[in-house]
């Protein structure tokens, strides 16, 4: 169907340029010339969103099948070496810092699976438990290198706008266009995100960030999280960083998930 309506398209752009090339032209006005010209650069526009959108679900039919030829032993929660507590002291942390119940996320921001959950269960879980300061929401690195080749550049980049205090605001706009993580994409991001360039720069150009991404990855290696999204959520006691872990979720949910377990810890 996608291939059929393209070769549609192909024909009718060449009919129309056929026409432009090779009609009566010393009969045509002017107007009629430019109705033409300008009905090519809409076909051409077409066809360019045809081609971007037909890659789209090639890309995700592409990283279907690498999931499933991928062997991964966090499929099941029961799997999960966890230990009973963990420190998020040096996490860049979203809410309220005596929030008592937490949710930690193991994220790629060219996952798209955590993408779905941002754009799907993350708004919700931010308005109604973040921002009424009942929950902290909690960022860890494990970008998968082998099959998301921009992941680790896209996780410096957040960690470097969390240098001039945006790091959420990076994290956003990652997820908010996955496909857009090569160099000069990062460059716009933080462009549009009123960064200090300069300094932007450097810190991408820098390797400060690379131990902190390393040890985050080797973290959840060692408790067998091997899949993103992941999340650990539990509780805190008198707003440490400490956090007792009760609950795991593998893979991405709809909001509902997270609310009931989230409402049960809030209980207690």
């Amino acid at each position: 169907m996608i291939l059929s309506l393209k070769s549609s398209l192909s024909m009718a752009a060449f009919a129309v340029v056929l026409a432009l090339c090779c009609g009566p032209v010393h009969a045509q006005k002017a107007e009629d010339i430019k109705k033409l010209q300008n009905d090519v650069a809409s076909l051409k526009g077409d066809m360019q969103a045809l081609t971007t959108k037909q890659q789209q679900i090639l890309d995700q039919l592409g990283e279907i099948k690498k999931m499933l030829e991928k062997p991964n032993a966090a499929a099941n929660p029961e799997a999960l070496q966890l230990p009973e507590k963990i420190n998020v002291e040096k996490d860049p942390v979203l809410g309220k810092a005596d929030a008592r119940v937490g949710i930690i996320e193991w994220t790629d921001f060219q996952c798209p699976f955590c993408g779905r959950f941002t754009s799907e269960a993350y708004p919700k879980i931010v308005s109604d438990y973040v921002d009424t300061g009942k929950v902290r929401f909690i960022y860890r690195d494990l970008p998968l290198a082998s099959i998301h080749p921009w992941s680790q550049l896209a996780a410096v980049a957040a960690h470097c706008a969390g240098e001039q205090g945006k790091f959420w605001e990076m994290h956003n706009s990652l997820f908010a266009d996955q496909r857009a993580m090569r160099p000069p994409d990062i460059s716009n991001r933080a462009a549009k995100l009123e960064l200090d360039m300069s300094k932007f720069n450097e810190c991408i150009n820098s390797s400060r960030y690379n131990e902190l991404i390393d040890t985050s990855v080797k973290g959840a290696q060692r408790m067998n999280i091997n899949g993103t999204p992941t999340f650990l959520l539990g509780t805190f006691n008198d707003g440490g960083s400490i956090m007792k872990i009760e609950k795991s979720i593998i893979g991405t949910y709809p909001f509902e998930k997270f609310q009931a377990d989230l409402d049960e810890l809030l209980k207690k």
